[in-house]
């Protein structure tokens, strides 16, 4: 079909991308808002919509309103069949309305008919949503009332910002547009009224919308700051002055806050709200750049000043002693009765006083309380905290036990505790060494943030990070296989490296930063799991904490690993795990590194005794073997074979087995997509669909469950040698994405979306073989992907029931009739 592409903003590109990207429509011109004006400099800019089609050598259509004469002739010289709309942000009269013969098809981000209107995806975080998606509907002249063609769903993350689920959205939404452009022009769709009920309002979001109310629940503290991140931006008030608040996070087992009292402990900044407290993560003052509002242990900074600032602030006010009155932005004082001693043996101590902030901004009388609590600050006037003490000499001055709390503003640089005594000078020790940079080992860091940050899975982080490393160079096939080992090793045996860690500090395991804890179990594998000799595993895991985590937690890596190192793995497993007659689901559930619930689930499903569950845990934790799949008509098993230590696969016709391991991303064919990585069994799958009996045409296929690729590539492959056409289909844009580069270079036609297979965009029975591998536990390859037994909770196994029924049933509704009715149902997994 001819297109003419109306959008403005960012958030349009990607259906843009999509829809010149598809080879079956012309995109004849882009309607955009003409260009604004933008930056200090007030330059006028044009819109991303206009820049990329630009960038494609398309006619860029910019008229004041779409009403203009000039432009409804030239839409009409056009004549486009159909007009696709993504956030134009201008109102279509009906004359332009009727020009197109199929009529303007918007995209909307939200499940029509809820959140009609300007700003969908702020309404349904703000209202607590747990769903969401986007909708392709037939534009008339009421607010997103026209009849829908298609929907795909998101899920809402507790996380989420506005701009976060806007940007999923956005590519899921871009494949959604793409297959409703598709199914127009095959006349394989049909647009269906929107149901009356149900009908929810979103209208754009004000500045005024965005201000924070501390006296309403924490939950709708946290949902009015997300919602409104990153436009308009939620916002307080204090002395007059805003002060923007990105990110917080509730904090239900505080509640001993008012609302809008704010409390600053040594490792967070609170703020108490109609129910429970939430803590400030990332705020950001009027002319600054977004921060981590400071704490209790940020006020502590190098003396600055000396001598006759001991006695006086900054402004040159005198301290009142006994008194706690805020002067210039000093609060001064003296022994309070609270009073403690420091953990450096500095003397005693107390804590400074609190304020609140009300809503609306009140400061109320400062009060002595038992942890560091400072009055909420106005948007330039983010404070520092200094607990330090002064120490003051001379005639009739007290040893010690004048202390002052001393808060600056953010534009000065450090504060600082006073003393009349000189600092001893800074002891000269060994000259500075520069850390050493090992790639093996940093390689397998960044793989495992990936896997722990990201949710990623490590089959699918560390080949490209492999390719990476050897394009650099100095990076050899040994060097992939010892990566490839600390990757999978540690994360095969975190539940027990946990164990063994958390014996070795004083603190929860919970309370260590992710990412000291990632070097903590890389050692730990290099210690208990690997031959590695022991000064080698710790040193090389000092020298990557000194790499990416500084020197002062690489001092605590050390300490950590070395008690480690004083047993082998059979010592702290004996150490760590409860004896099996006392409790042998723990037992088990930390020897061989599986979380308890897991252990109980398989142990039920398998039935009998001990050494059947010990086995199958055990198998869990083997290094997989590599299998290798031709992909029809691009690789034979011939050129396969040619590998080192390669040999045919047992049961399917493409697979070849490796069976010394190696990189398989070193190799030629998986390096150009001709090959891939893909177990037998899985492939069996495809092949058992593909060879299934089947009367009358065999043109179009589904793989309506695509992700991450695997089936959908070689499915293709197999389509491609009949003339027949794949559709893939996944959920989840970024899962799309994979399965989009799984099948780039196949030689048959095939289309990749984004889409929700319960509620597809597709017409029953329009497909001849149908292919649904629905979402299950993951607890079936767990020797393959090790990290999914950390990621499921048993709460998360009781929405697959519903889905996974759903997902069949549009499966087989998806056949034709007269087609083929072997749907593969695929599931590995006890439940």
């Amino acid at each position: 079909m001819k297109l003419v592409f109306a959008g403005t903003p960012e958030v349009a590109v990607p259906a843009l991308d999509a829809l010149l990207a598809s080879g079956r429509h012309e995109v004849a011109a882009v309607v955009t808002r003409p260009d604004a004006p933008a930056g200090r400099g007030r330059r006028m800019v044009a819109s991303p919509v206009a820049e990329r089609a630009e960038e494609a050598g398309i006619e860029v259509l910019k008229p004041l309103k779409p009403r203009d004469p000039e432009f409804l002739e030239r839409l009409t010289q056009i004549a486009p069949d159909c007009c696709p709309v993504v956030a134009y942000g201008a109102l279509l009269p009906r004359v332009a309305l009727d020009i197109p013969a199929h009529g303007w098809v918007n995209l909307h981000f939200s499940l029509l008919p809820a959140w009609r209107g300007a700003a969908p995806v702020q309404h349904s975080i703000m209202a607590g949503d747990e769903i969401t998606g986007a909708s392709t509907f037939l534009i008339e002249e009421g607010l997103d009332s026209g009849p829908v063609y298609g929907t795909v769903t998101e899920e809402i993350r507790a996380t989420d910002t506005s701009g976060d689920l806007l940007t999923r959205l956005a590519f899921a939404g871009a494949g959604l547009l793409a297959a409703t452009m598709d199914g127009i022009e095959d006349g394989t769709l049909k647009a269906v009224p929107q149901p009356n009920e149900g009908i929810t309002l979103a209208p754009k979001i004000t500045v005024e919308d965005a201000q924070v109310d501390w006296a309403t629940p924490a939950l709708r503290v946290d949902r009015v700051v997300r919602g409104c991140t990153p436009a308009p931006g939620a916002w307080t008030v204090f002395r007059g002055e805003r002060l923007k608040l990105i990110q917080v996070t509730p904090v239900p087992e505080r509640t001993d806050l008012a609302p809008g009292q704010l409390a600053v402990g040594k490792n967070s900044v609170h703020v108490g709200t109609g129910s429970y407290a939430v803590e400030l993560l990332w705020v950001q003052a009027q002319g600054k750049k977004p921060m981590r509002p400071p704490t209790g242990r940020a006020g502590r900074a190098s003396v600055r000043e000396r001598s006759s600032a001991a006695r006086s602030c900054p402004a040159g006010h005198a301290a009142d002693a006994g008194s706690a009155t805020p002067i210039c932005g000093v609060v001064v004082g003296c022994r309070l009765p609270h009073a403690r001693t420091t953990s450096r043996g500095r003397g005693p101590t107390a804590s400074p006083p609190s304020s609140a902030l009300q809503p609306g901004g009140t400061s109320h009388a400062l009060e002595a309380v038992g942890e560091c609590q400072i009055p909420f600050t106005g948007a330039n006037q983010v404070l520092r905290l200094s607990c330090d003490l002064i120490r003051r000499t001379g005639p009739g001055a007290p040893t010690w036990g004048t202390y002052a709390w001393c808060v600056f503003l953010q534009d000065i640089r450090s504060t600082f505790f006073v003393s009349d005594q000189p600092r001893r000078p800074r002891p000269s020790g060994k000259p500075y060494r520069r850390p050493k940079k090992d790639p093996v080992r940093i390689l397998a860091f960044e793989a495992l943030r990936a896997v722990d940050e990201r949710d990623a899975y490590a089959n699918l982080v560390l080949p490209p990070l492999l390719r990476k490393a050897r394009e650099k160079g100095d990076f050899d096939g040994r060097d992939a296989a010892l990566a490839t080992e600390l990757v999978y090793g540690t994360l095969r045996r975190q539940g027990t490296y946990d164990a063994v860690v958390s014996a070795c500090i004083d603190r929860p395991l919970r309370e260590v930063d992710p990412p000291v804890l990632d070097v903590l179990s890389l050692g730990v594998h290099q210690l208990l799991g690997t031959r590695i000799p022991t000064h080698a595993a710790v040193s090389a895991s000092v020298e990557l904490a000194r790499v990416v985590l500084g020197d002062g937690r690489a001092k605590f890596v050390n300490a950590v690993l070395r008690k480690v190192a004083q047993d082998d793995l059979e010592g702290w497993i004996a150490n760590v795990a409860p004896p099996y007659d006392d409790d042998p689901e723990d037992h088990l559930a930390v020897v061989h590194s599986h979380p308890r619930w897991v252990v109980s689930a398989l142990w039920d499903s398998l039935g009998g005794g001990r050494a059947g569950i010990e086995a199958l845990l055990a198998a869990d934790n083997e290094r997989p073997e590599v299998t290798l799949v031709a992909r029809p008509g691009r690789a034979t098993t011939e050129e396969l074979l040619r590998e080192e230590a390669a040999v045919a696969g047992r049961w399917s016709p493409y697979a070849v087995r490796l069976t010394e391991g190696g990189e398989p991303g070193a190799i030629e064919a998986v390096r150009d997509g001709r090959a891939g990585v893909q177990d037998e069994g899985s492939q069996l799958v495809a092949i058992a669909l593909a060879n299934a009996p089947l009367d009358g045409p065999d043109e179009k296929w589904l793989d309506g469950c695509a992700g991450p690729g695997g089936k959908a590539a070689l499915l293709g492959a197999l389509a491609a040698e009949r003339g027949a056409m794949l559709l893939a289909s996944e959920k989840q844009p970024h899962r799309a994405g994979l399965v989009a580069k799984a099948l780039a270079g196949n030689p048959g036609p095939y289309q990749v979306i984004a889409a929700d297979g319960t509620q597809p965009p597709w017409r029953a029975g329009s497909f001849d073989r149908v292919l649904v591998d629905v979402p299950c536990t993951g607890l079936g390859a767990l020797r393959r992907r090790p990290e999914a037994r950390w990621r499921r909770r048993p709460e998360d196994l009781e929405g697959f029931g519903p889905l996974q029924r759903g997902l069949l049933r549009t499966a087989l509704d998806s056949v034709r009739v007269g087609g083929c009715r072997r749907v593969r149902h695929v599931l590995a997994s006890p439940r």
